[in-house]
């Protein structure tokens, strides 16, 4: 995985084909390995990994595939793309369609793909501690509001994008 893109082992609710187009309702799941819950539980635990990381871009690498964890049980309880023709699509992407209310956090972790793949190629000045830090923190908040997304008010309810200053984050719109 190096650039947001999910791989199938990642993304159990979309190992079909993704396409962009309307968006075809997923049948709601619980307890399953690729249920939204165990993307959600396991997400929580490679945060706490993240969390006790002491190199900056093992922790930055750790939080960023948190977050595309979240975004798998987005996909996991929402649907996917309807099936039009065969391609793969960016995880953050696809977010924007069937989440579009987390736009900015799909930006927002879109721009630090980049980075993940650059420590994962061995890059070792990648991200600093504030970027890492920023990171974590976006992927925490990013994992409670999609917990509450799916717990209560579903799609289409406004939530505020990510809030840090690191030197890879994106404007955020006021």
């Amino acid at each position: 995985m190096v650039t947001g893109q999910l791989t199938i082992m990642e993304r159990p609710a979309v190992a079909d084909s993704l396409a962009s187009g309307p968006v075809a309702a997923a049948p709601p799941r619980s307890g399953l390995p690729g249920s939204p819950t165990a993307l959600l539980a396991h997400a929580r635990i490679v945060l706490a990994e993240a969390a006790m990381a002491d190199d900056p871009g093992e922790r930055f690498r750790l939080a960023h595939l948190a977050a595309l964890r979240v975004a798998a049980a987005l996909f996991a309880e929402r649907g996917r793309p309807a099936r039009t023709r065969r391609r793969l699509i960016n995880a953050w992407e696809l977010v924007r369609t069937v989440a579009p209310e987390f736009a900015e956090w799909a930006a927002y972790f879109a721009i630090g793909a980049p980075v993940r793949a650059a420590v994962e190629a061995g890059a070792t000045t990648a991200v600093g501690q504030r970027g890492a830090d920023d990171q974590l923190r976006a992927a925490q908040e990013f994992l409670a509001l999609v917990e509450g997304s799916l717990s209560s008010a579903g799609p289409g309810q406004s939530v505020t994008g990510p809030r840090v200053s690191s030197a890879h984050a994106a404007p955020l719109a006021s």
